[in-house]
């Protein structure tokens, strides 16, 4: 027969027992297998960069960029003195990229990435007036390459620029892009003149062409 110090010991144990098998969780099964918040997109499991974790962060960056556009196309940008409106798209996926990695000496960022992707700018051309430039849906179609380059910082790949060069420039006429006509590179050309070098610089900016 049990003594009832017995009985106190065994129920000590048993709520002990309980106690520690509900310590050995945490959260639901909906938590644990939740997708990544988006500012751990691009982590990587153990700390150590990889081309998968990259690729995540590129995907979520080319998703950002492609969802977002038409939200920006009606955005009015400025670079004093003027005021022009200005967006992309990537033309293909995350997978399409060209990576690029390279070691650095340092601990804060020991890994560097270029990633290359086809990509298409709108813009429409400068203006002074910001009524004019808010009115203004003619955009000019740049079609090049971007290569965003990422850093890898406290367990996860940051973006920390990026590099547009357009092969090509066309213009929207009767609903057909057509490349850009001669005669309104020579125009903006005689307007640098008049006004020096820094509209050519803006316009090199918008255009891609140098």
């Amino acid at each position: 027969m049990l003594r009832k110090g017995d009985i106190c010991c065994i129920t000590a144990l048993a709520v002990m027992s309980w106690v520690l098998a509900g310590c050995g969780t945490s959260g639901s099964s909906d938590e644990m297998n939740a997708p990544l918040a988006p500012s751990e997109e691009g982590a990587e499991v153990g700390g150590a960069p990889s081309e998968d974790s990259l690729l995540r962060a590129v995907a979520q960056h080319v998703k950002h960029i492609n969802e977002s556009q038409d939200s920006r196309r009606s955005k009015l940008l400025k670079k004093p003195p003027y005021f022009y409106k200005e967006y992309g798209v990537y033309l293909e996926s995350a997978e399409a990229a060209e990576i690029v990695m390279h070691e650095r000496e340092t601990r804060t960022s020991p890994r560097m990435a270029d990633v290359r992707l086809p990509k298409q700018r709108f813009a429409t051309r400068l203006s002074r007036k910001k009524d004019e430039a808010a009115a203004d849906t003619n955009f000019l179609r740049d079609t090049g390459v971007e290569t965003v380059t990422f850093e890898w910082r406290d367990g996860k790949w940051v973006r920390v620029g990026s590099l547009f060069l357009a092969e090509k420039v066309e213009e929207n006429v009767n609903g057909e892009w057509v490349p850009l006509r001669e005669d309104i590179d020579r125009a903006v050309m005689a307007q640098e003149e008049k006004s020096g070098s820094w509209l050519g610089r803006k316009w090199s900016a918008i255009t891609g062409r140098y």
